[in-house]
C-alpha cells in the first residue's frame, strides 16, 4: 500500500480493493494548508486512477471555511474525475464537525461525476463493505 502523510491527513492507495483512502487526523487544517498540500494529494489520485474513494472524518474536526471550499470546488471535482465509481464517506463523531460535513457534503455531491454513487456511514467497516460490493 503506498501512502503519504500530510500530518491532518493520511492518504493511502489500497491497489488489491482498488482503492483511495483520505483518513483525515483530529489535528486542525490551519486555514490555507489544504490548498497549500492540495496538489500533491490530487497528483497522488491522478497517479493511481482508483475506482473507490473512502474518506474517513471520523475524528477530524471541523475544516476551516476556505479549507472546505477548497475540498469542495478543487479536490473533489479534480479527484473524482479519475475513474471514482463509488466513493463512501465515515461520518465525524463530534457534532460540530458533523454540521458542517453535513453542508459540505451536499456541495461536494453536486461536483461529483454523474456516474459516481456516493454514501455515508457511521462506521468505516459498513463503508469498505459497500464500496466493495
Amino acid at each position: 500500500m503506498e501512502q503519504l502523510n500530510f500530518g491532518f491527513l493520511d492518504l493511502s492507495y489500497d491497489k488489491e480493493k482498488d482503492m483511495l483512502i483520505l483518513d483525515w487526523s483530529e489535528d486542525f487544517v490551519p486555514e490555507g494548508k489544504l490548498k497549500e498540500d492540495g496538489t500533491k494529494i490530487i497528483e497522488f489520485a491522478k497517479k493511481h486512477k482508483a475506482s473507490r474513494i473512502l474518506m474517513d472524518v471520523s475524528i477530524a474536526p471541523q475544516l476551516h471555511r476556505s479549507n472546505q471550499q477548497y475540498n469542495d470546488d478543487v479536490m473533489i471535482p479534480a479527484i473524482t474525475d479519475e475513474g471514482i465509481v463509488k466513493g463512501a464517506v465515515v461520518l465525524p463523531k463530534k457534532i460540530f464537525a458533523r454540521l458542517s460535513l453535513d453542508t459540505a457534503y451536499e456541495e461536494a455531491l453536486s461536483h461529483l461525476n454523474h456516474n459516481t454513487q456516493a454514501k455515508q456511514f457511521e462506521n468505516r467497516d459498513e463503508a469498505i463493505k459497500w464500496l466493495m460490493q
